[in-house]
């Protein structure tokens, strides 16, 4: 599990659900689903390219992105 800084909590609160293969599917016609969802990936993950098992297995991104509220994103944070 990446360990996220409180103060960068909030700007990485996500907002939508999306998943990393509804991402790799609409890579080509819709760039800016790529761009929301490579701010939770791991540095230098530069294309939705890799299986999402090769993505899984070396923890460069995560499988799903669950919208919350800042607070509870926050309160997660601190109690994990």
């Amino acid at each position: 599990m990446v360990r996220v800084p409180a103060a960068a909590a909030a700007a990485l609160c996500p907002g939508r659900c999306v998943t990393y293969t509804d991402v790799q599917a609409s890579d080509s016609y819709e760039p800016d689903q790529w761009h929301y969802f490579k701010q939770f990936c791991e540095p230098g993950v530069s294309s939705p390219r890799k299986s999402a098992a090769q993505v899984l297995r070396d923890e460069d991104c995560p499988s799903m992105i669950i919208p919350s509220r800042p607070r509870e994103w926050f309160y997660f944070l601190h109690t994990s």
